[in-house]
């Protein structure tokens, strides 16, 4: 099963965002002193994941923040430059419309390659620690976004680096 099947990148878009929200909560609590160790290993715990299944998330999900939002930026921009061209978007030509829905589409695959990558690598990591089960814990990850990620999605205010989910 491919990630991309799963038609779930709102829910991909929350989770990567929460794994980094959550460790900027860690970085402040160290930065004044506080122990960071309960948020640094929030999902390793809560989902049950091993020490480099937590780190290959980590790293995952910082690279797709990065991607998402330089890509949130760009197509801000592209927008901010049509709408200076078709004041009125009534008037704006089909082909203006088709560009505009393919920024919202390059977004959305830059969440699937990211989690098809988290997918990939979490057959390597299943197979070194679990006896070759390629699939169970990419499918034990998948799982609890599905169940307790999606639940905190709403649609509302733009996300740091663009889009429209909020959540807890």
């Amino acid at each position: 099963m491919k990630w991309a099947s799963l038609r779930i990148p709102a829910q991909s878009r929350f989770f990567f965002w929460h794994v980094m929200s959550v460790e900027a909560t860690a970085d402040k609590l160290s930065a004044t002193g506080k122990s960071d160790g309960r948020a640094r290993a929030y999902f390793r715990m809560r989902i049950g994941l091993t020490n480099r299944e937590e780190v290959l998330l980590k790293r995952l999900a910082r690279q797709c923040n990065a991607s998402y939002a330089a890509e949130s930026r760009s197509g801000v921009a592209v927008i901010g430059a049509l709408k200076q061209q078709y004041p009125n978007p009534s008037q704006a030509p089909a082909e203006t419309v088709e560009r505009i829905a393919n920024l919202e589409a390059q977004r959305t695959r830059i969440i699937t390659a990211c989690m098809q990558e988290l997918q990939e690598a979490m057959k390597i990591t299943s197979a070194v620690y679990h006896g070759g089960d390629r699939y169970s814990r990419y499918h034990m990850l998948y799982d609890w976004v599905r169940q307790f990620e999606a639940p905190s999605i709403k649609v509302g205010h733009s996300a740091p680096g663009g889009g429209q989910i909020t959540g807890r």
